[in-house]
């Protein structure tokens, strides 16, 4: 069952490092906290961990990486597949990503959002606000969210109609510092990190277009 704490909005913080801005956090968060063995035994956590995790489509980031290629993407990211589309229209929100291509705009991403400036206590809308790493901006929340998870600095959560969403938070550690440098902001829902788990096994196939 996610937790229902009280949660309060994190402070950032405004530094200049190497003449540009980049936006700084706490180390260790209020919102952080400790969950239960019961909790990280759930079915659908397990498998989110697992898929995001140790299995990440980010071949780097782990020795159990599974490409997006041995799945079946030969050519997720264009014409007539558009595995982006697919994912985005698995979540409750189209329009979910705001990304920056460099750390001094994050803070514009921030804003674009919305939602990102209340976090961690927004939860009805899914977002991610995120520093584009890798140039493809579905890679860039893939390693975000391995990083979360691998990090701790994530949260399971009820919003107020009572789908669990996962609150994560990825940053830069810096040395001898008390805060960390952001990269990443994330509010989704169990359901659409299963979705995407979903769509990506069951390998590539055409984009259909949603008509509303």
């Amino acid at each position: 069952m996610a937790e229902n704490h009280p949660l309060f909005n994190e402070k950032i913080f405004v530094k200049k490092m190497w003449g540009k801005m980049s936006l700084f956090v706490d180390k260790k968060p209020n919102w952080i906290t400790c969950i239960s063995d019961a909790e990280l035994r759930d079915a659908a956590i397990q498998e989110i961990i697992s898929f995001y995790l140790i299995h990440t489509p980010v071949e780097e980031l782990s020795s159990m990486s599974i490409p997006l290629s041995e799945y079946g993407w030969l050519k997720p990211w264009r014409k007539p597949v558009y595995l982006n589309k697919q994912l985005k229209a698995a979540a409750s929100t189209y329009e979910l990503l705001f990304s920056a291509d460099t750390y001094d705009k994050l803070g514009d991403a921030i804003n674009e959002s919305e939602e990102a400036s209340d976090f961690p206590t927004s939860l009805d809308i899914e977002y991610i606000v995120f520093y584009d790493c890798k140039k493809n901006q579905f890679i860039s929340v893939f390693y975000h969210i391995r990083n979360a998870l691998a990090h701790g600095r994530f949260r399971i959560c009820n919003d107020s109609d009572g789908n669990r969403v996962v609150v994560m938070e990825d940053v830069v550690k810096m040395s001898n510092n008390s805060t960390c440098k952001l990269s990443a902001r994330m509010v989704i829902r169990v359901n659409t990190l299963l979705a995407w788990i979903s769509i990506i096994k069951a390998g590539e196939k055409k984009y259909i277009r949603r008509v509303w």
